[in-house]
């Protein structure tokens, strides 16, 4: 899991696609679905539009705060909470950590506000990978703590090594400026690495 490997996606984004992939999922089931009632992501009007022109069979009512004004929305938000917080507290880490480094699951709430959740964040950053996958990378409390805290790297190119390179992908995770320093010169000028190396496009890292 690596930072630089993650493609970045809004919340908003996330809940529109989670949105639309719950509709479509009762009507491949055969669910004749009439009306929805939807809490809005962003502007309301657009997103009603945006859903209605997917769903042109279904009346939509997109409204702010639309779990304390429809009922029906009011359980919808309940039962997911109630469903996340059991999945949160259930959590199976996807990564393997050695015994001593396993993450604590006092997650808290989530939310920036949380000291438990901010304690958490603190505490269970690692300087090059960053979080595990339950954490979404691209929340502005994760991107601050990476910023202060990451290891900047870099991919190379395999470019032939008689030649000048032509280009160099560069990921930068922080402010900080360290170099990942190659191998011994060759003739040419360029830094000698076997072609194994060369083949993934790796240097050699004197120090982090």
């Amino acid at each position: 899991m690596i930072l630089g490997c993650r493609t970045k996606i809004s919340l908003n984004e996330v809940a529109n696609h989670s949105t639309y992939a719950l509709i479509q999922r009762y009507l491949d089931a055969g669910f004749n679905i009439r009306e929805c009632y939807v809490d809005t992501v962003g502007a309301a009007d657009k997103y009603q539009r945006k859903l209605s022109e997917k769903f042109p069979s279904i009346t939509f009512t997109v409204a702010p705060k639309a779990d304390s004004i429809y009922p029906i929305v009011s359980a919808a938000s309940i039962a997911a909470k109630v469903s996340r917080d059991r999945q949160v507290k259930r959590w199976v880490w996807e990564e393997k950590f050695r015994e001593n480094k396993v993450p604590s699951t006092e997650f808290g709430s989530g939310y920036p506000s949380d000291p438990a959740t901010k304690k958490w964040i603190s505490e269970n950053v690692d300087p090059l990978f960053g979080f595990p996958s339950l954490v979404r990378f691209s929340w502005s409390t994760v991107t601050k703590v990476l910023e202060e805290s990451g290891v900047p790297f870099k991919f190379e190119a395999d470019d032939d090594e008689s030649s000048p390179p032509k280009h160099q992908q560069q990921i930068k995770l922080t402010g900080r400026k360290r170099k990942a320093e190659n191998g011994q010169m060759n003739h040419s000028g360029h830094a000698h690495r076997f072609s194994f190396f060369r083949a993934r496009g790796l240097s050699r890292v004197t120090h982090l």
